[in-house]
């Protein structure tokens, strides 16, 4: 009898103790996803994102991220190469997260200058920075991101100009 009392106290933690290291290793090391209409002017990013773990707080996480994108800019239709960078903090536990980050986007075209009506021209930069402001929920499953997040960009180029959008990204996370 104290053996099977023993045997089932076993194999309970054991279940016990997977199931609580599945649950809590749900937060990955790394994604590879897209995101569509986030911190680039065009369309759609494709981006990599490294997490960091806090291991003083465990409902507290860091992220680092670099992505690429292209966008033809609507301002003077000359293509541009959109290079996202992003540090965010994730606050939650197992599969669900509130999102902080704060970025800034170097835009690469050529330089372009503009007439408006025989005004005084104006004049494009070859590197447009945008910086934005992310405040967003993220979900983790087992190999998959999801995100959502409004943004707020802001950009200088010829002048201070700001612009709310809403980035949703999908992607793979090991």
């Amino acid at each position: 009898m104290k053996n099977r009392i023993f045997l089932f106290i076993f194999f309970f933690g054991i279940h016990y103790f997977i199931n609580a290291q599945s649950q809590n290793d749900i937060l990955h090391r790394g994604s590879i996803y897209v995101e569509f209409f986030g911190n680039t002017y065009g369309p759609v990013s494709i981006n990599y994102e490294k997490i960091f773990h806090s291991k003083r707080y465990s409902y507290l996480h860091f992220t680092s991220r670099v992505g690429v994108g292209f966008t033809t800019r609507v301002k003077d239709s000359i293509g541009a190469y959109n290079l996202p960078i992003e540090t965010s903090i994730l606050i939650g536990k197992h599969k669900n997260y509130i999102e902080f980050g704060l970025g800034w986007t170097p835009s690469i075209g050529k330089k372009s200058v503009l007439n408006y009506n025989g005004n005084s021209p104006v004049y494009f930069k070859t590197v447009e920075n945008i910086f934005f402001i992310r405040l967003g929920y993220r979900r983790l499953t087992e190999d998959s991101t999801y995100r959502f997040a409004p943004l707020m960009q802001i950009e200088n180029n010829p002048l201070w100009k700001r612009y709310f959008t809403i980035g949703i990204a999908v992607g793979y996370s090991w």
